[in-house]
């Protein structure tokens, strides 16, 4: 999912924090904006950001949904 999205190829086992890395996780994360979450096996977990990268996807994210809706009003005549 990572890989399609696009949004980093920087991933961290959940163990990492276990063994008192979360200090060294975060700075990473300053420096580079994101990183993936994994298990043992892997599966992806979670994503963590800096807090102006999730507001600005958010906000993209926003502004697809009301042109998504504004294209379905105009195709059905809702306006």
């Amino acid at each position: 999912m990572t890989a399609l999205l696009g949004i980093t190829n920087k991933t961290v086992p959940f163990s990492a924090f276990k063994e008192g890395k979360a200090a060294e996780i975060f700075a990473e994360v300053r420096r580079s904006g994101t990183a993936i979450i994994v298990d043992n096996d892997e599966n992806e977990l979670c994503a963590v950001m800096r807090p102006e990268d999730y507001e600005r996807q958010i906000k993209e994210y926003n502004e697809v949904l009301q042109k998504a809706l504004a294209h379905e009003r105009i195709t059905h005549h809702e306006l």
